[in-house]
């Protein structure tokens, strides 16, 4: 009976360490996502001219990012009802809504200028997302195992 009891807190602390570092994965992969949107933005206005709302139909293999580009799509994208994920901080989800809320507002070659600033914006956070990902992501792993570790010897 101990051993079942320590195994399942040997597993529950796990799993909360795995949900931990999802936080830090998860940042990144908006972030490229959110670089792999700004960079198909680009190459409609220099390029090919499309509407925006083929760019914003694509799908970005990330659910959180979708869910914001369909907010977008919709017109239902306001700062105040805008539900940007929980991973994000506040500065980061201002810099966001900003980003949103300035497409389509300018001509092409001033909306051209402003892609290229965040472009620049997002790979800078891609690799403090990527760095942070490294370190805390697989610290949260390792900490989760290693408690249960520690839980399961004391139960049994």
């Amino acid at each position: 009976m101990k051993f079942v009891a320590g195994l399942c807190f040997f597993c529950i602390c796990t799993l909360i360490g795995i949900i931990n570092s999802k936080k830090y994965s998860n940042r990144y992969k908006f972030y490229t996502a959110l670089l792999n949107f700004n960079q198909d933005f680009k190459s409609i206005l220099s390029f090919r001219r499309d509407y925006v709302e083929k760019l914003l139909n694509k799908d970005y293999k990330f659910q959180p990012f979708n869910e914001i580009l369909e907010q977008k799509l919709s017109n239902s994208f306001n700062k105040n009802t805008l539900n940007l994920p929980d991973f994000l901080n506040d500065e980061e989800k201002y810099e966001i809504v900003e980003f949103f809320n300035q497409m389509g507002k300018f001509d092409a070659i001033t909306q051209s200028e402003i892609a290229i600033r965040y472009e620049e914006l997002f790979k800078r956070k891609i690799e403090s997302c990527d760095i942070d990902n490294k370190k805390y992501g697989i610290l949260y792993k390792k900490l989760g195992i290693i408690v249960g570790l520690i839980v399961f010897i004391i139960v049994v």
